[in-house]
């Protein structure tokens, strides 16, 4: 009997990347696998693009307030000794060290992410700088 190996679909969402050796942040497609055991909020390991591949990966949910709506958004980003100071944020006066994903979270289903659109661009700038 044959093994059967199951398929896995996979699905891309446009985020913001804040890269270390960068000028200019950028939106990239994030990959996220279907996988029920990891939400696709939580599979943002292959957008950093730095040298330290074992650092953990934290996750921040914040709120963009703007009038009476709100935009939702979560900000990734690696802690670790080995990470280099990231350009594109000293540039906003911002001191990190290390990559930044940003994904925007849907208001219907909070444990998935949207695409970001134009107008996110300043929104996910605003509280990055915070």
């Amino acid at each position: 009997m044959p093994n059967i190996i199951p398929k896995v679909n996979h699905y891309g969402f446009q985020g913001r990347l804040y890269r270390h050796n960068e000028e200019k942040s950028f939106f990239a497609r994030i990959i996220a696998q279907d996988n029920r055991s990891v939400g696709p909020l939580r599979q943002t390991q292959n957008a950093f693009n730095d040298h330290a591949p074992r650092a953990i990966i934290y996750h921040f949910n914040v709120i963009v307030q703007e009038g009476r709506t709100y935009h939702p958004f979560q900000i990734s980003c690696k802690v670790g000794d080995g990470l280099q100071i990231n350009k594109t944020l000293l540039k906003m006066e911002a001191r990190w060290r290390g990559d930044l994903v940003v994904l925007r979270i849907g208001k219907r289903n909070p444990l998935c992410p949207v695409d970001m659109r134009g107008k996110d661009a300043a929104r996910v700038n605003y509280a990055v700088k915070k």
